[in-house]
């Protein structure tokens, strides 16, 4: 169904900058929904 390792990709990088920055979860949520809109053209 995946055409790339994207999507985990992104999801490794989310965990670990909720791990790392988690007082800064929004921003932190911003990013990864710009990286998934942006993956996706």
């Amino acid at each position: 169904m995946f055409k790339n390792k994207a999507i985990k990709i992104e999801f490794e990088a989310l965990v670990i900058l909720i791990r790392k920055d988690f007082i800064n979860l929004p921003f932190t949520w911003w990013v990864w929904v710009f990286l998934h809109f942006y993956s996706r053209r």
